[in-house]
């Protein structure tokens, strides 16, 4: 049996500890009358989906306790029906919905009051999908027989159109971002070959030029610790693949991550690992190059859609077809938290590294004794085990013996210190 010997200066003795595997996702209880279309969460956590069912129940429903209990704060006007939600830096809330007229909302106060206004018609149909960047600047893609989108800087007072597809392909702008020297970048989800692809526009969105996947499904776009530009390729419309990219606007090169899924969905967290939505569930890379399927709590096979990801770490995810199930990671999926420098520094060793029958694990605390929490995490942010420890004197063993190959961190904290470290298992 594999097992964590813990030293310390002073002694450890356990209580109430439980060591057990569990999912990687859970369901949340969304109403099941409605269909999700979006998905948004503030820096508080609020959670906030809107619905497209085209029945008296669609509007927007918000959850302050991490989706155990929904809302709804706002219901569409007749038989509207939400098609995307953003929420900027400052926590004010932009939508649009299907309806001809009164089709962008906005709220100033965390959903409770909503103010209705119409899009500029321009030329395209309906509003597919808004962007926020920023604290004021939104962008909203249109959709009719070909791509336009039109851009806000005052909060959706003012609009202007920056962008309209050259041909007249079947298209529309999926996603936009900008990166952190102003370029300003767009997918387009094409149906026809010699659509769809990225765009970029280094002048704010006067001119476009054309970087890379032309004929390609591009369904979403993100940036990594390194700004490099991650893609989602539902289909290249030529012999029907999907795939993940990576450009790189250094050398103007685009990698193949991953050859042959239809992704949907991309999205990274702080520790620049990348969850993906496929086919076949949801994908996980630790490195950008190796990727696995982490599907453990979702019941069933289905093509998984957009991804959202919050301050704490958790990830949400939708199915891409209509429905009323969100899916969160269980636990934060950032496990390589940083310790505050409360007091002297404190150092935490592990020994032997890797294990085979046992680790060592000395703590050294300049401290009074006290109550810690310890939990140890698997490389997909998973919990693989808990418990709490009370400092006293002597020598305490924790039980690995539910680990499998691989990296592990642990974590030892209370309410004043945090110590990490990582270990590998063999």
């Amino acid at each position: 049996m594999k097992k964590i010997y813990v030293l310390l200066l002073i002694s450890l003795f356990f209580f109430n500890s439980s060591v057990y595997a569990q999912d990687f996702w859970e369901i949340l209880a969304f109403p099941d009358s409605v269909k999700v279309s979006s998905l948004a969460i503030n820096s508080q956590g609020d959670i906030f989906v809107i619905t497209s069912t085209e029945n008296a129940s669609d509007g927007v429903y918000r959850s302050q306790d991490g989706g155990e209990t929904w809302e709804l704060v706002y219901q569409f006007y007749q038989t509207a029906g939400g098609n995307s939600i953003a929420i900027s830096e400052e926590g004010n809330i932009f939508l649009v919905t299907n309806h001809g007229v009164n089709n962008f909302l906005k709220s100033y106060d965390n959903g409770n009051t909503w103010t209705l206004n119409s899009l500029p018609a321009y030329i395209g149909g309906s509003a597919v999908k808004i962007v926020s960047i920023g604290s004021d600047t939104l962008y909203v893609s249109k959709w009719d027989w070909g791509a336009t989108l039109i851009r806000s800087v005052d909060g959706g007072i003012s609009w202007d159109l920056i962008f309209v597809s050259s041909g007249f392909g079947d298209e529309y702008v999926r996603d936009v971002l900008k990166t952190k020297d102003g370029k300003l970048i767009i997918a387009l989800t094409a149906y026809d070959i010699n659509a769809g692809g990225i765009y970029m526009s280094i002048d704010d969105g006067s001119n476009w030029e054309l970087v890379t996947l032309i004929s390609h499904q591009i369904m979403d776009i993100q940036l990594d610790t390194s700004n490099n530009l991650l893609i989602a390729d539902r289909s290249n419309l030529i012999n029907g693949t999907g795939g993940i990219y990576k450009y790189s606007f250094n050398n103007q090169q685009t990698d193949t991550l991953l050859f042959g899924p239809n992704i949907c969905g991309i999205i990274t967290n702080a520790e620049n690992k990348i969850f993906a939505s496929s086919t076949y569930g949801i994908l996980f890379s630790s490195d950008g190059m190796n990727f696995d399927y982490i599907n453990s709590g979702i019941p069933f096979q289905a093509q998984m859609g957009d991804l959202q990801i919050d301050s704490n770490g958790y990830v949400y995810a939708l199915t891409y077809g209509p429905s009323n199930y969100i899916f969160k990671t269980i636990e934060p999926t950032i496990t390589n938290i940083e310790s505050p420098s409360v007091g002297i520094k404190n150092k935490l060793w592990l020994f032997p590294n890797p294990i085979n029958e046992g680790i060592d694990l000395n703590l050294k605390l300049d401290q009074q004794p006290g109550n810690y929490e310890y939990k140890i995490y698997d490389s997909y942010g998973r919990m693989m085990s808990n418990g709490n420890i009370t400092i006293n004197e002597s020598i305490i063993q924790l039980d690995t013996s539910n680990l499998k190959k691989g990296i592990y961190l642990i974590s030892i904290s209370n309410e004043t210190n945090h110590f990490t470290s990582k270990f590998i298992s063999n």
